[in-house]
């Protein structure tokens, strides 16, 4: 016998995107072996990949719900401001290697987010 899926006319599901319907992830979530894998931060297995729609961020939510996680939207800590810097743009034209200023920064930007977290969370 299969478990048939209701939904009752009050049903409200799906807002713009399912990522922010967290009532409806919450209370329908289906675990799954992979999300076990994912939380072990000793397992090998440290990417997370599948189409579109397959559940990707539904494991990040659980996991930043339900456990002591942060996670860093990297699109909201683009830096176009610093790509559109005229400083930047200069040092570029005469060929000089930024890179380890920009794994500098990138690291302050990730300890600064982490701890903006850690402070907002007490």
């Amino acid at each position: 016998m299969s478990n048939k899926i209701i939904f009752s006319p009050e049903s409200s599901i799906g807002n713009v995107s399912a990522e922010t319907d967290d009532e409806f992830l919450f209370k329908c979530f289906v675990d799954h072996p992979a999300l076990a894998s994912i939380r072990d931060m000793g397992n090998a297995k440290m990417f997370l990949l599948g189409s579109t729609g397959v559940g990707k961020t539904a494991f990040l939510r659980m996991i930043e719900k339900n456990e002591n996680a942060k996670f860093l939207e990297l699109q909201e800590l683009s830096m176009s401001y610093l790509s559109n810097s005229d400083t930047i743009q200069f040092l570029r034209k005469i060929d000089v290697d930024i890179s380890f200023f920009l794994q500098a920064l990138w690291r302050h930007v990730i300890c600064i987010e982490l701890g903006s977290g850690l402070i907002a969370s007490k």
